[in-house]
């Protein structure tokens, strides 16, 4: 309850303030106002000032003519350098004709291989015949390895006659 009365109060004063502050300073636009207004009425033309005249320059000193220097001697030309000769500049080669490039035979398609199966029947068929032709490298390279039925002895066949062997050659 006292918190609301002092706000109350706060708040009259400070209306009261506000009130008062505007009121003076609306009192002294308007009388600044009426004595600007009678000054350009009333108002005479001031004098100006006078200027004050300037001191009168004195005449300088007629300077003295001095002494002309003694002419000092002409130096002699010395005698130019002979103009060496200048190259002349030799004749430009007329150029040659470009040679007209050949046309590059095109590559010709290598035929496919025939199978004849030749690598096959010297070292498999004897043994196989024609029933495991077409088996790939990995599956004949493996049974060489592991010796199956006896594929050991062909050890000494190379990675390129057993990829012949699968491909038919």
């Amino acid at each position: 309850m006292k918190m609301i009365k002092f706000a109350a109060v706060a708040a009259s004063i400070s209306l009261a303030t506000a009130g008062l502050v505007a009121t003076s300073f609306a009192d002294g636009d308007r009388k600044e106002g009426r004595e600007q207004k009678e000054r350009r009425e009333h108002s005479t033309p001031r004098p100006t000032a006078t200027p004050r005249p300037t001191a009168t320059p004195r005449p300088t000193a007629t300077p003295r003519p001095t002494a002309t220097p003694a002419p000092t001697a002409t130096p002699r030309p010395t005698a130019t350098p002979a103009p060496t000769a200048t190259p002349k500049p030799t004749a430009t080669p007329a150029p040659t004709a470009t040679p007209k490039p050949t046309a590059t035979p095109a590559p010709t398609a290598t035929p496919a291989p025939v199978k004849t199966w030749a690598t096959y029947n010297t070292y498999c068929s004897s043994c196989h015949g024609a029933g495991k032709q077409g088996t790939s490298a990995s599956v004949i390279q493996t049974a060489i390895n592991n010796n199956v039925g006896g594929m050991g002895s062909l050890k000494s066949l190379t990675a390129a006659q057993i990829t012949a062997i699968a491909a038919g050659l």
